[in-house]
């Protein structure tokens, strides 16, 4: 059987993997843009350099978001380009009753998983009461994507309620601060759990230490810019590999 997958992003990467285990035949169809090149060459320009040394024009260049502080929603970029969002393609216009005021489409190789934050939490049985499944039918499925998913963070009462459904966590320093306030939370544990709040460790799609394709992160702070060294998970560089 000959089956068309249309999107690189999580979900079209990992349909495209589930079909290839049970030996079908795929094709990934893809607008498949990428990053403008005067955009990519300050993200390598980062990569190949210590982030102590890094010069404030790089910087300046690699944060830049003229969406903030306008009237409508700003969106995060990665190092400082929008080719992320396609609502002003000429082949695929898209139209909103509120401009700027609705989720945009994208035609970048790798889907919104090229600028996501990373936060990765299965959904509550709660969220899908209207579905035809329930958490522990998608539970496997979860299972099979962090195969190759990285994921950080859980701990405190935050596993219980949403399960890593990896053995696998990485571990990200959260830092002085974020440290001390997981300790008083933990000295709260049990005031929370009666008011039904949940707490731990952000759970984050990034790679925590060095892999094939990467260094774990180095806390850099870029991270609402774009990751030089793609510790943030996105499925870009499969789909490059697929092309």
């Amino acid at each position: 059987m000959r089956v068309a997958v249309i999107g690189s992003g999580p979900a079209g990467l990992h349909a495209t993997k589930a079909l290839l285990d049970r030996g079908m035949d795929v094709t990934v169809i893809d607008a498949g843009e990428t990053l403008p090149p005067d955009r990519q060459d300050v993200a390598n320009a980062l990569a190949a350099s210590d982030p102590r040394a890094w010069p404030a024009h790089l910087l300046d260049a690699a944060r830049a978001n003229p969406t903030i502080g306008g009237t409508a929603l700003p969106k995060k970029l990665l190092f400082g380009s929008d080719f992320i969002y396609a609502a002003d393609r000429e082949f695929a216009p898209t139209r909103v009753l509120v401009e700027g005021r609705a989720p945009l489409p994208t035609f970048a190789q790798g889907g919104f998983s090229t600028v996501w934050g990373g936060a990765s939490l299965p959904v509550d049985d709660c969220d899908i009461g209207d579905w035809p499944v329930s958490r522990a039918d998608l539970a496997p499925y979860y299972r099979k994507v962090l195969e190759d998913m990285p994921l950080t963070g859980g701990g405190g009462t935050l596993d219980g309620a949403f399960p890593p459904f990896t053995e696998r966590l990485g571990d990200l320093d959260p830092g002085a601060q974020g440290r001390g306030l997981l300790r008083d939370l933990d000295r709260a544990r049990d005031a929370l759990g009666a008011a039904g709040s949940f707490y731990g460790r952000a759970r984050l799609a990034v790679r925590t230490s060095d892999a094939a394709d990467g260094p774990g992160c180095l806390r850099c702070g870029l991270c609402f810019a774009g990751c030089p060294w793609d510790a943030i998970y996105s499925t870009a560089s499969w789909a490059s590999c697929s092309r």
